[in-house]
């Protein structure tokens, strides 16, 4: 009955935001009608004369903007009546290329400091990122699909939807394989592709992956791009332990962010890779230089994720070289930083890096509780130890061992995982 009583151009407004799930912003929502043929002028009123008729809620997102939502049952009565409109497929159409605007936006800001920030709101759409993965593998828009999945390639990395990801791109570029998709895009779908794999512990997929990705992009001339492709395959050569040809690939993908005046992808790249490798080299005092560099450059940018990422780092080699105070400060600032940026990705890391501390120390118990809580955490995250702390924490872990009984170690090993 309440829907009986909207006039016929509101009940229209109302059906086609029916196909937003989980809500939607002003802009969204102003995207759909434009692409629908409603100017969009009348949008913000629309909505506001839907909330105050109690037909959609008004909430505040992390970043201030309001979101919009309908009650599920309000929104299954409208999806029939924009089935019945006959409307279905071109709303859905619309909303799956709002959805690609939103993704590929990080995609151009990836080599901005905005991309930590847009990561946020991406997480606040994801459900409706979704609808939008099964309407375009429904209509068989392949192109449409691999431009999504391949755009969303660091959310799916450090927002806990790696196999979620992992299962989109691979879908997307079988489906694409020889066919007319451009280079380009098919480039972006295995650079995201490589990384999930590489945090998945599968090293000889990753580094497929990565050479294909690297080839096209060489081929299209893509400075940028090759520079994207040179960090992933130094990542893969990290995690097979291989840190010559590790540093070799992030040299050359540090000079050329660095021709290209991009200063905060530089600190990037020397902070996840190339510090680690130099550790891996043997040398932790010239890896604590180049994460210090590092760290000093995100702490002016304002860039919390980096900071903390660096943070845990620096931790666990402090920790390497028995300057426990100093892991411990790193460690203690890491974690403030991770619960305020709200995401559990590599948070793994952090845990296994204080039970090196803890085993160190003296503190078996303590180390194998939280050897514990870092494997479970592992797991339910898809995420794999990397070289070369993943030597380090095995020797933490066999100390441990040999510290106690075997009834108390996994004792203390099944407490942390509670």
């Amino acid at each position: 009955w309440s829907h009986d009583l909207l006039l016929p151009e509101e009940q229209a407004f109302f059906r086609r935001l029916a196909v937003f799930v989980g809500g939607c912003t002003l802009d969204a929502a102003e995207a759909i009608v434009a692409a629908m043929g409603k100017a969009e002028g009348d949008v913000a009123e629309g909505l506001g004369a839907l909330v105050d008729k109690s037909l959609m809620s008004q909430t505040e997102q992390s970043d201030g903007e309001p979101r919009f939502r309908m009650l599920e049952t309000i929104r299954a009565f409208e999806l029939e009546q924009l089935a019945a409109s006959g409307e279905g497929d071109a709303a859905r159409s619309a909303h799956a290329a709002w959805s690609i605007g939103l993704a590929e936006s990080g995609w151009e800001n990836l080599v901005r400091l905005s991309f930590y920030r847009w990561n946020v709101l991406i997480a606040a759409d994801i459900d409706n990122l979704r609808a939008a993965f099964t309407w375009l593998d429904q209509t068989g828009d392949v192109t449409g699909e691999l431009r999504l999945a391949g755009s969303l390639g660091e959310f799916w990395l450090f927002y806990g939807h790696r196999k979620e990801g992992r299962d989109w791109l691979e879908r997307a570029l079988a489906r694409a394989d020889g066919s007319c998709v451009p280079a380009t895009l098919r480039a972006r779908g295995l650079r995201a592709a490589g990384w999930l794999a590489i945090n998945h512990g599968e090293h000889e997929i990753a580094l497929s992956l990565g050479t294909e990705c690297l080839s096209l992009w060489q081929g299209l001339g893509d400075r940028q791009s090759i520079a994207l492709a040179h960090h992933l395959l130094g990542y893969i050569a990290l995690a097979r332990g291989e840190y010559d040809l590790s540093a070799a690939h992030i040299r050359e993908s540090e000079a050329l962010f660095a021709a290209l005046g991009n200063s905060w992808w530089v600190a990037g790249v020397r902070s996840d890779v190339l510090g680690r490798a130099v550790h891996g080299q043997g040398d932790s005092a010239a890896a604590t230089a180049i994460l210090e560099s590092s760290l000093a450059m995100y702490r002016g940018l304002d860039d919390p994720l980096n900071t903390a990422f660096t943070l845990t780092y620096l931790g666990f080699i402090a920790c390497d070289r028995g300057d426990f105070s100093s892991a411990a400060a790193r460690f203690t600032e890491g974690l403030s930083l991770w619960r305020q940026i709200g995401t559990r990705e590599m948070q793994a890391d952090w845990l296994a890096g204080v039970a090196t501390m803890a085993a160190m120390r003296g503190a078996p118990e303590r180390a194998a509780r939280l050897f514990g809580a870092a494997t479970a955490l592992r797991d339910t995250l898809d995420h794999s130890f990397m070289l070369p702390e993943r030597i380090t924490f095995e020797r933490a872990i066999a100390s441990t061992r040999a510290a106690l009984d075997e009834t108390g170690f996994a004792a203390a090993w099944a407490a942390g995982q509670i």
